[in-house]
């Protein structure tokens, strides 16, 4: 049975990925599509808890030094001072790129930065990818939102502790067949993933308990890379956050692009993996204190790196960890670095 239903949800998913692009979600879109839309969020749910589920709990840090700890707060407490800086005036990191939302939500888990992430929320409900005085759709995005800035979103509600703001997303979503937006359709339809973190966020800040949503259940995929490991990592982490345990089939997912990277040179892979294996994140540790990536007197810039974020490693952004060739003064606002080392000293409880 449950090969029969995941065969018929492989049809439909390969059918909406051959004829998505002849299709667009607009303000005047014929309705059909929404019942699309949540029929593949249903196959989606059916299959998920087929699968057996047993747990991974996150485990207790294991001993740092008092040095290493130390300065590892102290960079972390400087790049909050010096980050600032990239904000606007809604708290908004990024806010000139697409993916504001999602750099911003994240960082939303510092209370230091104040950040009003609500300025890309729309009066009807619709979450946008930036603040809604400047759009990116449809002139520099293919869609108003999706799955990805949703990721930034959740931490937001999460870590500001906003219950009413998260059942109101939830209710929303349900409401319009889970599509979440504007624009092409593959971006928009929030999948079961994203529905059970919202749910149980919802539950964990003391809304009403969604049985059989609230659980993550279905196998993570290992055939990702880049950037889209690093929103696999972020959505488990917030679902292991919450509850203090992930899906063994989460774990080792982490485990097993913590293992991919033959240097182990990713922060947030090695750190996704030690706190939910043996507790030493002391790879992690020795990686943000690395001054090439990280200098401990000042944000990195383009001379230490190219990319802004960095989100993998081992060939898979080329040069993004390396030294640019170009606007070598450009300075990064250190989000990459803040998000990992917020986790773990809030794991060491010494902030």
């Amino acid at each position: 049975m449950k090969d029969f239903i995941k065969r018929i949800e492989g049809q439909v998913m390969f059918w909406w990925n051959q004829n998505r692009s002849n299709y667009e979600i607009t303000e005047t879109s014929d309705t059909w599509l929404h019942p699309v839309a949540w029929t593949i969020h249903a196959l989606a749910k059916i299959t998920s808890l087929m699968f057996s589920w047993r747990l991974t709990y996150a485990k207790k840090p294991a001993y740092l030094s008092d040095s290493k700890i130390q300065k590892l707060k102290d960079k972390y407490y400087l790049y909050i001072e010096l980050a600032k800086k990239h904000q606007n005036k809604h708290g908004f990191f990024n806010h000139k790129h697409c993916d504001a939302t999602l750099t911003t939500g994240l960082l939303s888990m510092i209370p230091e930065f104040n950040i009003q992430l609500e300025v890309a929320r729309t009066n009807d409900g619709f979450w946008r990818r930036r603040q809604l005085d400047n759009p990116c759709y449809p002139k520099n995005s293919g869609s108003t939102i999706s799955r990805d800035m949703m990721i930034g979103i959740y931490w937001y509600l999460w870590e500001n502790k906003r219950l009413h703001l998260a059942e109101s997303t939830l209710k929303h979503a349900k409401a319009h067949s889970y599509v979440l937006g504007l624009g092409d359709p593959a971006r928009l339809v929030m999948m079961p993933p994203g529905e059970a973190t919202l749910a149980a966020l919802i539950n964990k800040l003391g809304g009403k308990r969604r049985f059989f949503t609230d659980r993550q259940l279905k196998p993570w995929p290992k055939d990702m890379r880049s950037y889209h490991v690093h929103l696999l990592m972020m959505n488990g982490l917030l679902h292991g956050k919450i509850y203090g345990k992930i899906p063994s089939s989460l774990f080792s997912t982490f485990k097993h692009y913590a293992e991919a990277e033959h240097n182990k040179n990713n922060p947030l892979h090695q750190y996704a993996h030690s706190i939910y294996s043996d507790g030493d994140l002391t790879d992690s540790v020795d990686l943000l204190l690395n001054e090439q990536w990280w200098p401990s007197n000042k944000l990195p810039t383009r001379r230490e790196r190219e990319n802004d974020w960095v989100t993998s490693r081992d060939g898979d952004e080329g040069g993004a960890w390396y030294p640019a060739t170009d606007d070598l003064d450009k300075e990064h606002n250190g989000g990459d670095f803040l998000i990992v080392a917020h986790l773990i000293l809030k794991d060491l409880e010494v902030i």
